[in-house]
């Protein structure tokens, strides 16, 4: 079989794929990674770079089975797999959605024609897509690597035994600011608000996810995260629309580019974009000092993204390969590496660089975990999606408010 390999394909609306692309050949760029070569030259490739953590392992690139064809539709978050990854196991067509209610949205409307192979739905909605009837079970004896991962991050409520699902990548919700314009140190979500409403006004963001726009009612008053409590569910639409509303500049959950060139002051952010802002700002040559980080209080999200099989997916043993692949435990940690979030992998700890910067956004402290709570799919749902469906509405229709 052949190793020549195309290039990653990105779909996604316009305006969204420029800015996608734009960071993807960035990243390729800054890595020096050719990526239609063959192992033995992207390795050398590797090593000319000073690659971290294929050096820090002796200089060995990453590889794919040559006993199936590679070639793949894959559905996932923006900036969610190290592009090097992705041109190394072969040849890739990446599909953007951006909420795991969009992308069940689209698989049930596609009624099994969607063309997708993988997809990389958080756990919580994965119930709800196998009563659907959306996702393949999971034959585990193909994905090998999956005795890689630490048992923890296995068997989880929404999928017990890994029937449907493998783990990507987990994480959690916090903040980010500059704290020369956010001048009262964050603490709590209700910190957050304060600070929304307050110096940061007008240039303040909020996660492009409905679970977690509503969330952060439920976490700030440190009440059960359940979008079918009806009275918590209208204090929640109040806070958001007649609250917040006037004082966002964005709902973005990437913000890494434009905190660095149009610099929102204050963002809610997942751990590991978190992360990919200060290293954005470190490579601009910015002052990271002034940016604080905080794991979101008195409680926050702890998600879990999970690869999975879509139903009847045309390239399934493909399927099943780039799952074992990204496990591996050298993928694994490159990927953590590139999106800033624990993969999962029982070594991935001993396997960083210990040169690596800001790990504290991949290994959380007993404390932090501790107010971490997972989220649960609900009928509830259907208001939080239409609450944030009309927050980004005024976020987008006005200016606004100036602190």
């Amino acid at each position: 079989m052949s190793n020549d390999r195309e290039p990653v394909r990105i779909l996604a609306h316009e305006s969204v794929a420029e800015g996608i692309t734009e960071r993807l050949e960035a990243a390729m760029s800054r890595r020096k990674f050719l990526g239609a070569i063959g192992a033995a030259a992207a390795a050398a490739a590797l090593a000319s770079c000073g690659d971290k953590v294929y050096n820090y392992y002796g200089g060995a690139s990453p590889t794919a089975s040559t006993l199936v064809e590679r070639r793949l539709n894959l559905y996932s978050w923006a900036d969610y797999t190290d592009p090097e990854l992705l041109a190394a196991w072969g040849d890739t067509t990446v599909a953007i959605y951006n909420s795991s209610e969009d992308l069940i949205k689209k698989l049930t409307a596609a009624n099994g024609k969607s063309g997708f192979d993988v997809v990389v739905p958080t756990g919580m909605f994965i119930p709800e897509m196998v009563r659907r009837g959306l996702l393949e079970q999971l034959d585990l004896s193909k994905i090998p690597n999956f005795n890689q991962l630490d048992v923890q991050y296995t068997d989880q409520t929404w999928d017990r035994k890994n029937t449907y699902s493998v783990c990507k990548a987990w994480g959690s919700v916090g903040w980010l600011y500059d704290s020369t314009v956010v001048t009262k140190p964050i603490a709590t979500w209700n910190d957050f608000i304060e600070a929304a409403k307050g110096e940061a006004s007008g240039k303040t963001s909020l996660l492009d996810a409905p679970i977690d726009t509503t969330g952060l009612y439920f976490w700030a008053n440190d009440i059960e995260w359940d979008n079918d409590n009806a009275e918590a569910m209208a204090a929640c639409k109040s806070l958001l629309l007649n609250d917040l509303a006037p004082h966002l500049a964005g709902l973005d959950s990437a913000p890494q580019g434009v905190i660095a060139d149009t610099p929102y002051a204050l963002s809610q952010v997942f751990t590991g974009d978190a992360r990919r802002c200060l290293l954005a700002l470190k490579e601009a040559g910015q002052d990271v000092s002034k940016w604080k980080f905080g794991v979101g209080a008195p409680k926050t999200e702890l998600w879990m993204d999970n690869y999975c099989i879509v139903k009847d997916a045309r390239h399934k043993e493909a399927a099943y390969d780039y799952i074992n692949f990204m496990l591996d435990p050298l993928n694994a940690a490159r990927d953590a590496m590139f999106i800033g979030a624990n993969t999962g992998t029982a070594s991935l700890r001993e396997m960083i660089p210990s040169e690596l910067p800001f790990q504290e956004f991949l290994f959380f402290s007993p404390e932090e975990l501790a107010r971490m709570v997972p989220g649960k799919y609900s009928q509830g749902l259907d208001e939080a999606v239409a609450i944030h469906t009309e927050l980004s509405k005024k976020t987008s229709a006005g200016t606004p408010v100036k602190g």
